[in-house]
């Protein structure tokens, strides 16, 4: 399914537009305090002009692009490893698959609803990957506005104190 997406991705690029980077990440639906880790399943493909992107492990989900020139703004910063770009664009409107029917909280059945956003988010496995290097050097290029954000990062025996719990025996 990856090889398919990134053929499909790399068809949709007019000849006369050069191809940047090639890789995957993570496209987040909102930012929170804890960006998670991993790399993802978002298959991108930067040119120059723009970046196309679509989720490789979904067929029936169309690609999408952002024009770099279209970007207002944009973000990045880093969380135990991980990094993430935030890209603030004109609105853009997708269909994406939703349950039909929800009650209390079970759902079922299948749908599609139209989203409006005006940020795509990405989650990167590090911040040396050749996709997440493109989109920021094209961003830096056109001079288009950045902030730096700042995540909290907690010990890694806080984060993961469950585990711990449950696979550390107790001496007596």
């Amino acid at each position: 399914m990856k090889k398919d997406c990134a053929a499909h991705l790399r068809g949709l690029v007019a000849r006369d537009e050069t191809i940047v980077a090639v890789g995957t990440a993570q496209e987040l639906r909102t930012l929170g305090p804890d960006i998670g880790s991993g790399g993802g399943s978002t298959f991108i493909v930067v040119t120059e002009e723009r970046a196309l992107f679509a989720e490789w492990g979904s067929p029936q989900k169309p690609h999408e692009e952002i024009r770099i020139n279209a970007v207002t703004q944009w973000g990045r910063g880093s969380q135990y490893n991980c990094h993430v770009v935030v890209l603030t664009h004109p609105r853009m409107t997708r269909r994406e698959p939703a349950p039909a029917r929800r009650f209390l909280w079970l759902t079922w059945g299948r749908a599609e609803v139209e989203l409006s956003r005006t940020q795509t988010i990405f989650r990167f496995s590090r911040p040396d990957t050749e996709v997440a290097k493109a989109i920021r050097a094209a961003l830096e290029k056109r001079q288009v506005p950045h902030e730096l954000l700042r995540f909290e990062e907690r010990s890694r025996e806080d984060r993961t104190r469950g585990s711990h719990a449950v696979m550390t025996a107790k001496r007596t």
